[in-house]
């Protein structure tokens, strides 16, 4: 009877989340690429049955919309692989820029016509969706231009999670530092104070555990 109450408030959410979706034209943009010099070929790797990318998927899908998530990658052959496995499960791709993730996020929002983005990182494999779907509750305000909980002190590495308007993230090209263009959203968080950001707090018991899945070494502890 648990069980089936909890899918039935799952199902719910997820309604609720598809129609503020829709409404504010919010994607969930999966970045990902496989070449990663510390841990190469991450996103298809095999964590028990399912790879990584797969376990994103699967719990983005727990809150939103299969239609509203977007994976976008880079043009490199070195991702053919991947671009393989995401065909056959039918979501939206797009290819641009390996190293300047900045235009490739630029590029992917223009063409899907977005309004405002979810970013996951193909890295944060346990994030939580629940706390993700309150982030979109808050969004939907339109009091923010960023919500954010990379400042809660009760969070796990591995658990960030950020949505912010595309106008805003789009109408600073001018002002940024080369680093920028790889890490999209620093300069949001050093220039706080020029902008509408929410905060969140999120807590889970194992603190100190770090979930995010960087390396080999993550990926042994995982």
């Amino acid at each position: 009877f648990y069980f089936s109450l909890l899918w039935l408030y799952n199902r719910f959410i997820l309604k609720i989340n598809t129609f503020v979706i829709n409404y504010m034209r919010l994607y969930l943009i999966i970045f990902i690429r496989l070449n990663s010099k510390r841990l190469k070929n991450k996103g298809i790797l095999k964590l028990g049955k399912k790879s990584v990318i797969e376990i994103i998927i699967d719990r983005c899908l727990q809150c939103i919309n299969k239609k509203y998530i977007i994976i976008a990658t880079s043009k490199e052959k070195s991702n053919d692989n991947l671009i393989n496995l995401l065909k056959k499960k039918k979501f939206k791709i797009f290819r641009g820029s390996e190293k300047n993730v900045r235009e490739r996020t630029i590029q992917c929002c223009s063409k899907y016509k977005v309004d405002g983005f979810i970013r996951m990182n193909a890295d944060r494999p346990f994030f939580d969706y629940k706390h993700l779907s309150k982030m979109i509750k808050i969004y939907k305000s339109g009091k923010y231009d960023l919500v954010s909980n990379r400042k809660s002190l009760n969070k796990s590495k591995g658990l960030t999670l950020e949505i912010i308007s595309f106008k805003k993230f789009l109408n600073i090209k001018n002002k940024i530092k080369l680093s920028d263009k790889e890490h999209i959203f620093n300069y949001f968080y050093r220039n706080e104070k020029k902008y509408k950001i929410k905060y969140t707090k999120q807590f889970n018991k194992n603190v100190n555990i770090n979930l995010a899945l960087d390396n080999f070494k993550n990926l042994k502890m995982i």
